[in-house]
């Protein structure tokens, strides 16, 4: 993503630059992707800081979720006002947090009521994944095996 901003920089951009996200929401709206809407469960998403915050992409990646999923639902942190996975901005290191960050997000997905966390980042999903294994109660299901892009 950083393709379409960084570079211009330096040189002329002819191009434009989208996130997987937003190439698949389109192709819903459009018509050219057909989502069987399935019974999942609750579903929120995680909103990476680079795509919410930088680029301003958040509905976006909510259209193939919505499409997909007969219950979607908002954490309470989302959108431009998202809080950090823990694994951007050292976060992960600052002695204030010392690696705690993703434990509370991983707090948020288990309040916001959902089955299943999507996020739009690899980083943020590893940090998903980490944070919820403690977390998860035994016998709970708790999967951030699905990522949206």
């Amino acid at each position: 993503m950083n393709l379409g901003k960084e570079y211009e920089k330096y040189d002329t951009v002819n191009y434009t630059v989208e996130h997987p996200t937003q190439v698949v929401g389109r192709l819903i709206e459009e018509g050219k992707i057909k989502v069987q809407m399935g019974e999942n469960g609750k579903v929120t998403y995680h909103d990476p800081c680079n795509l919410s915050r930088m680029l301003d992409i958040v509905e976006e990646p909510r259209t193939p979720i919505r499409s997909a999923s007969t219950s979607f639902q908002e954490m309470e942190e989302n959108g431009r006002n998202t809080l950090c996975c823990g694994a951007g901005g050292a976060l992960w290191w600052k002695k204030e947090t010392k690696g705690r960050t993703h434990l509370v997000r991983a707090e948020q997905v288990i309040e916001s009521g959902a089955d299943t966390v999507v996020t739009g980042c690899n980083f943020c999903y590893g940090m998903m994944k980490q944070g919820l294994g403690p977390m998860t109660p035994e016998g709970e299901r708790r999967s951030c095996g699905q990522r949206c892009c």
